[in-house]
């Protein structure tokens, strides 16, 4: 078994001013990425899809606040060009989740998208949460492109599958095997 882990290079390029895109520590998973400065044409990105979204001043940090339960997509400032085989899939902060309730919409991006990343992030607590400029946000972890096969099966061939895969869980999910 090889135990040398691949080097996987991501090219980016910064198109706001914003932090570049970081590994905290040596092994880590996650790519920290931030908040950008929140300027004139950021407000006006932020708000042509997030009309409700309220701007603020607080001792010279330009910020946003997100309301209860109201969700904002956050231009991250970064594209990126990925190896084909290679995608990069959003993920909460622990701290940023338990903390101030806000959570990473559905994100995942593919090796040919060429567009700036969006940060997509909702407010699921019951109180505004606020989000400053150079605030690290949401971390994105490498995941792998597999060539994969969509086969459709008629039913009797997939009780025969199902039989042969021999899974203890069968049809068992939603803590079906505990929290």
């Amino acid at each position: 078994m090889n135990n040398v882990l691949e080097d996987v290079k991501i090219k980016y390029v910064k198109v706001r001013d914003v932090k570049s895109p970081a590994i905290a520590h040596k092994g880590d998973l996650g790519i920290d990425f931030f908040v950008p400065i929140i300027d004139s044409a950021m407000k006006q990105k932020i708000l042509s899809n997030n009309p409700n979204i309220k701007f603020n001043n607080i001792h010279g940090v330009n910020c946003m606040e997100l309301s209860p339960q109201q969700g904002v997509l956050i231009p991250s400032g970064i594209k990126v060009i990925l190896p084909n085989d290679k995608g990069l899939d959003a993920t909460n902060k622990s701290g940023i989740a338990s903390k101030f309730n806000l959570l990473i919409g559905a994100e995942l991006i593919d090796s040919d998208y060429l567009g700036e990343i969006f940060l997509n992030l909702i407010n699921v607590g019951n109180t505004p949460v606020v989000i400053n400029e150079n605030q690290k946000l949401v971390q994105f972890i490498i995941v792998n492109n597999y060539n994969t096969i969509l086969q459709e099966v008629e039913q009797d061939k997939y009780n025969e599958l199902s039989i042969e895969k021999n899974s203890t869980r069968q049809d068992g999910g939603f803590s079906s095997t505990g929290i």
